[in-house]
């Protein structure tokens, strides 16, 4: 440090003047290059993304809406045997009221339902997925699907829950 001092000292004042603008020049070049810099180039990067993060922001909001429209339709309370047999019930009623019928229901340890379904038309499984969850709250936790010979037909496996 006293060598340092010592440099100083000897300097004439033009000297010291020079050396001073020169290392706040320096010191203003590492402040840009090191936190300005980046911090533009991350600017620039988040406004590019920003119609992307909107657009995601707008989807959960929906998403959240869905939701509160689901648990809103569930019912309250009832005992997990009672809740089995209500869906087990719903979806029979369900497959009967589109025209189809289960070739297997079984129930699951965990209270999901595996349903099977042989030979029927794409089209009408979808439907009837979706009466289950907006009328009745059951959702598609895992689906087999199966293309058989005839177009448009198929052999489904599923797994349904009610949360």
């Amino acid at each position: 440090m006293k060598a340092l001092i010592q440099f100083w000292a000897v300097r004439t004042q033009r000297e010291k003047f020079i050396l001073s603008g020169g290392g706040a020049i320096l010191a203003g070049m590492l402040i840009y290059a090191y936190a300005l810099k980046p911090m533009e180039m991350e600017r620039i990067t988040i406004s590019a993304r920003l119609p992307e993060m909107r657009t995601t922001a707008m989807q959960m909001q929906s998403a959240l809406g869905e939701v509160k429209k689901l648990r809103a339709i569930l019912p309250a309370g009832g005992t997990n045997d009672t809740s089995r047999a209500t869906t087990r019930n719903i979806v029979l009623k369900t497959l009967a009221a589109d025209g189809m019928d289960a070739d297997q229901i079984e129930v699951l340890r965990s209270g999901k339902f595996k349903v099977s379904l042989k030979m029927i038309p794409f089209a009408k499984y979808t439907k009837w997925l979706e009466t289950l969850q907006t009328r009745h709250g059951i959702r598609l936790e895992l689906c087999d699907l199966q293309v058989v010979g005839k177009p448009n037909m198929v052999d489904v496996t599923s797994t349904l829950m009610r949360p």
